[in-house]
């Protein structure tokens, strides 16, 4: 499975929405600045996490983008399910040929075990990353 740069900016996102969560509304403008992320892609991203419930934003001079709900409770899972259009490595289902899938047990378990991997990182998490490293060390 690769994850699209989409995904990583929407971690970045959450992460500095985590780290200035309680504090006041972050600027899109902001984050993309800090990142030289594509301002216009970070904020199709944010409406996206907005859509699904993860974010919320306040128009207006002092408005931007907030965390809706707890950090702690907000999973690396969330944020893919938003980014990506699986989170699977393998499905039989849309399969033709259904010998294929004589693995499917295996892949099963291994689409279990990267979720579960997947749920186990927070938003929290994701913050301490970008605070401590103060960079973002991603491969793509």
């Amino acid at each position: 499975m690769n994850l699209n740069v989409k995904t990583v900016y929407a971690m970045i996102a959450i992460g500095e929405l985590t780290l200035n969560h309680g504090k006041s509304f972050l600027k899109a403008s902001d984050i993309s600045s800090k990142y030289n992320i594509p301002p216009r892609f970070l904020e199709l991203t944010l409406n996206d996490l907005k859509t699904s419930g993860i974010i919320n934003s306040k128009r207006g001079a002092k408005g931007g983008f907030y965390i809706l709900k707890n950090p702690e409770e907000i999973t690396l899972f969330d944020i893919i399910n938003v980014t990506e259009a699986s989170t699977k490595v393998f499905e039989c289902e849309p399969l033709q040929n259904k010998h294929l899938c004589v693995f499917k047990n295996i892949f099963d378990d291994l689409n279990n075990t990267i979720a579960d991997f997947f749920k186990s990182i927070t938003a929290v998490k994701i913050a301490e990353i970008i605070r401590n490293k103060n960079t973002v060390d991603f491969i793509i």
